[in-house]
């Protein structure tokens, strides 16, 4: 089971599938026709890693692609609560 994550502003949507279903193809174009200023992260190694990724890529939609370890992680976990999170924002 691969897993795609995308973080729009504030919010986090997930994509999950068998491999070859084309999730990562259809979420390219999608956000390509919307026109939306976005950056794919193909894998990470650490949670620090991905902590620079996402701070570096703090004003673009993030897409997470094969991301299952994510969820094997607590630090990650974290990190995605806390990119998600409003911050003020209704």
């Amino acid at each position: 089971m691969l897993w795609i994550f995308f973080l729009v502003g504030a919010l986090i949507m997930q994509c999950h599938g068998s491999a070859g279903w084309g999730k990562l193809t259809t979420v390219d174009e999608a956000l390509r026709l919307s026109r939306a200023v976005a950056c794919t992260l193909g894998f990470y190694s650490t949670p620090l890693n991905l902590f620079n990724y996402l701070h570096e890529h703090a004003r673009q939609t993030v897409v997470i692609d094969d991301s299952s370890g994510i969820y094997n992680e607590p630090s990650s976990m974290a990190l995605l609560k806390a990119a998600t999170w409003a911050q003020g924002r209704p």
